[in-house]
C-alpha cells in the first residue's frame, strides 16, 4: 500500500494488524480456529494503535472500511476451499521483510496444508494495477544480477556480505559485478550513471542553502524528475536487453511474485481477489513460470514496460516508471502555517517548507512496479489446457 502523510503510513501498517485480528476472531467464532484465542491478536493491533494515537484515525479510514467490507467474504472462500480444517493466522510482516519475502500474514492449516504466506494489498480506487515492489535505480538493476540478503544487503560469491549504502557503495556493487561476469560497457555507464545523481542530489536538494524551502526548488525538481528519469529508463533498458533472458525473467517473476509462491490478496471497495482461489491468477503463474513464456522490453515515457508472453498471447505487462522520490525531505504537511513550529520527528522548529534535517538524507531515485493487471484478468481463460487456452 502506498503511503501519504505519516498518520497515513501508520494506519495502513495497522490494516495489517487489523484484518490478522478480524480473521482470527471469525476462526474463533465459528469454532475453526487452531489456537482457540484472538487475544493476542486484538492486543498486537491495540497496542499499535495506541502507541502512534491514531484508534479513531483508523476506524475512520478508507482502509478500514474496505478490510470490514472483504473479511468475511474472504474467510468463506477459504472454509469453502478447506471445509475440514481450522485455521490460525499469524502477522509476520517484519520478519519475512527481514528475510526478504513479501508475505504480510500467514495462514496456518490443520488439514495437511502447507502454511501460506499471503501478500496484503490495499486500494481506496481499485486493484487493476497494484504496485508489487519499489526500489531505487541502482537496486533494480543490481537485483537482476547479485544476490540480495534483504534491502540494501548482498552477499558476495566467497560468502561475505556488504551494504550498498555508504562511501563505498558503487565500488562495492561493481566489484561483486565483476566477480560474477556481469559488468558490461552498459552496466558500467549506468553505474557512473548512478553515482553522478547520488553526488548531485546530495550536493543540490540535500546540502544546498538554495534548497532549504520547497519553492525554491520545487521547478527543479520537476524538471529533474522528467530529464533524469528518461535517461535512466535508457540507460536501464541497454543494461536488460544485453543481459541474458533466463536471468532477467526469473528476476521480474520474483520481484512482482507472479508464480505466487507467496500468494497475493487484494483489496479494495467492491471485493477482493486472491490467488489462492483465483483460477485466473493460477494459470496466470503456470504460463508465466512455463519455458514456452518469453519476455520483451519495451520504453514508453520515463517507463520500462516488460511483456510476458507465450504462444498464445501475452499474458501480462509490468510497468516500472523511473522518478525521483522526496521521500518527505521537506516539511510539506496538509495544511500551511505561519512561522516555525516544532516537528516532532525531526525535534527541531521547522517553517513550512522548510527541508527536513533528517529525513531529507533519504531524498533518492525511485522505480515502483506495476502489474496491469485489469486487461489480463478479462482475456484470462478459467481452464488450463492446449485447448482450453
Amino acid at each position: 500500500m502506498g503511503a501519504g502523510t505519516e498518520k497515513d503510513h501508520y494506519c495502513q501498517d495497522a490494516g495489517e494488524k487489523f484484518i490478522v485480528w478480524q480473521l482470527q476472531k471469525i476462526a474463533v467464532e465459528r469454532g475453526k480456529s487452531i489456537s482457540g484465542s484472538y487475544q493476542r491478536e486484538f492486543e498486537d493491533f491495540f497496542e499499535y494503535v495506541k502507541e502512534r494515537n491514531i484508534e479513531e484515525d483508523f476506524y475512520e479510514t478508507d482502509y478500514c472500511k474496505i478490510y470490514k467490507k472483504n473479511v468475511e467474504p474472504f474467510f468463506d472462500a477459504l472454509e469453502e476451499a478447506h471445509p475440514k480444517s481450522s485455521f490460525n493466522f499469524v502477522d509476520v510482516e517484519k520478519e519475512f521483510r527481514d528475510q526478504n519475502k513479501k508475505g504480510d500474514f500467514v495462514i496456518q492449516f490443520d488439514d495437511g496444508t502447507e502454511e501460506q504466506s499471503v501478500s496484503l494489498k490495499v486500494y481506496r480506487k481499485g486493484y487493476s494495477r497494484p504496485q508489487m515492489c519499489s526500489s531505487t535505480w541502482l537496486s533494480f538493476t543490481s537485483n537482476f544480477f547479485l544476490d540480495k540478503v534483504t534491502v540494501g544487503v548482498y552477499r558476495r560469491k566467497d560468502g561475505t556480505t556488504y551494504n550498498c549504502r555508504g562511501k563505498n557503495y558503487i565500488q562495492n556493487i561493481h566489484e561483486d559485478l565483476l566477480e560474477r561476469g556481469h559488468i558490461t560497457p552498459q552496466m558500467r555507464e549506468y553505474l557512473d550513471f548512478i553515482e553522478a545523481i547520488g553526488e548531485y542530489l546530495k550536493t543540490f536538494y540535500v546540502d544546498s542553502d538554495h534548497a532549504e524551502f520547497w519553492h525554491n526548488v520545487e521547478s527543479n525538481w520537476k524538471d529533474d524528475c522528467e530529464q533524469y528519469g528518461y535517461k535512466a529508463r535508457d540507460l536501464a533498458y541497454n543494461v536488460l536487453n544485453s543481459a541474458p533472458r533466463d536471468i532477467i525473467k526469473n528476476r521480474v517473476i520474483e520481484m512482482t511474485g507472479l508464480d505466487f509462491k507467496e500468494h497475493v490478496l487484494l483489496l479494495d471497495k467492491k471485493g477482493f481477489l486472491c490467488s489462492l482461489f483465483d483460477k485466473r491468477l493460477q494459470i496466470m503463474a503456470k504460463r508465466i513460470t512455463s519455458s514456452d513464456c518469453q519476455l520483451k522490453l519495451r520504453k514508453v515515457a520515463k517507463n520500462l514496460f516488460v511483456d510476458l508472453a507465450d504462444k498464445h498471447g501475452k499474458i501480462i505487462e509490468v510497468q516500472i516508471p523511473f522518478t525521483l522520490n522526496r521521500n518527505g525531505g521537506w516539511n510539506l504537511p496538509k495544511e500551511e502555517y505561519e512561522g516555525p513550529r516544532f516537528h516532532e520527528r525531526e525535534k527541531t522548529d521547522l517553517h513550512y517548507g522548510q527541508r527536513r534535517p533528517s529525513k531529507s538524507k533519504e531524498i533518492a531515485t525511485s522505480i515502483n512496479t506495476f502489474l496491469n493487471l485489469k486487461k489480463s484478468l478479462e482475456d484470462a481463460p478459467t481452464e488450463w489446457g492446449e485447448d482450453a487456452v
